[in-house]
């Protein structure tokens, strides 16, 4: 059995791409953090000693780092899409990021 994992917020932040928030996101605190990268090992130790036929997911042993967060808002940029998403989506979240900093609220990334 896991102990239970309290989630608390510490901070927003946002991705942007050619100066364009892409993605708003909550960070956690280091509390938090440290629980969840514990369950992830957990699983993921969990997951390597399976089969390789019985589970198909992107292998955690790739070069990006496990970065606890919670993704509040996403507009689907990709580098190979051949149009950008729809301005409105793009003003949406570009304007909701503006409220935010006006507001003080939390930090950019």
């Amino acid at each position: 059995t896991l102990p239970p994992v309290y989630l608390t917020e510490s901070k927003w932040g946002c991705f942007e791409r050619d100066g364009v928030p892409t993605v708003l996101w909550l960070g956690l605190s280091k509390d938090c953090q440290k629980s969840l990268r514990s369950l992830f090992a957990t699983v993921d130790r969990a997951c390597k000693a399976l089969p390789p036929s019985s589970f198909s997911s992107r292998s955690s042993s790739s070069s990006r780092r496990f970065d606890p967060h919670i993704t509040l808002a996403r507009v689907n940029v990709r580098s190979n899409a051949r149009r950008p998403p729809p301005p409105a989506q793009q003003e949406t979240l570009a304007a909701l990021v503006t409220r935010l900093r006006d507001a003080g609220a939390g930090s950019k990334a």
